[in-house]
């Protein structure tokens, strides 16, 4: 194959893989926007805007916190694809990262509770949302990280498939809740939070966490 045939693959892969992640990033921003359509007639204006609080607040801290890991995979992971000894290396140090990044998480709520006790003793509401925003946080990083392995192996659309349904069922799955069980926005949160943990352990057994998490945890 000559250079010219080489580049010219090359630009239709990318031209590709550019077009599958724009439709990937396109279905979850619908699905917000109907999310907030369906939800303000849900839900009275406190509720909503207290699930619009926590979702906004606990999505920008699941985002921030798991940058280190997504970038430490992007960095890392796309050089090793040829390597399965290196590359599974990288897959128990990732695993073991986001394991302790969980735990940190879980570790933290407790301070938080306190602090919001103190702050808003007088807002009884407030502190029953930090269990459900926690959950939610562990669960969003989780899937976060989990979803930039498909961008780093250079699969797109198994990168659009996992974030698209997720998508679609954070969408349906409060809906439904808040529809036919309460309209609350704790329900809300909650169902949210259990359609990232319903979607996060095909992906985990597709990409072989738990084995890799085992070999980081038993390595010498």
């Amino acid at each position: 194959m000559s250079e010219a045939d080489e580049r010219t693959l090359a630009g239709i892969s990318l031209h590709q893989h550019a077009a599958v992640y724009f439709v990937a990033k396109l279905v979850p921003a619908g699905a917000t926007f109907a999310g907030i359509l369906v939800m303000t007639r849900l839900l009275g204006q406190v509720d909503y805007g207290v699930f619009t609080l926590v979702v906004t607040a606990t999505f920008t801290v699941a985002q921030v916190a798991s940058q280190w890991l997504q970038q430490a995979v992007l960095r890392f992971l796309p050089g090793q694809l040829g390597r399965p000894e290196s590359a599974r290396a990288i897959d128990s140090g990732m695993a073991v990262g986001l394991l302790l990044l969980m735990l940190l998480a879980v570790a933290s709520f407790l301070p938080s509770l306190a602090v919001a006790h103190l702050l808003f003793s007088h807002r009884r509401r407030l502190p029953s949302y930090l269990p459900v925003s926690l959950l939610l946080a562990v669960s969003a990083l989780t899937f976060n990280t989990l979803q930039t392995y498909f961008t780093a192996q250079l699969t797109p659309w198994r990168y659009a498939f996992h974030t698209g349904l997720n998508a679609l069922l954070r969408l349906l799955l409060p809906v439904a809740a808040v529809t036919l069980l309460r309209p609350t926005a704790e329900l809300g949160l909650l169902a949210a939070a259990l359609s990232y943990m319903i979607w996060i352990v095909p992906m985990a057994v597709e990409l072989r966490m738990p084995q890799a998490l085992g070999e980081g945890l038993l390595a010498p």
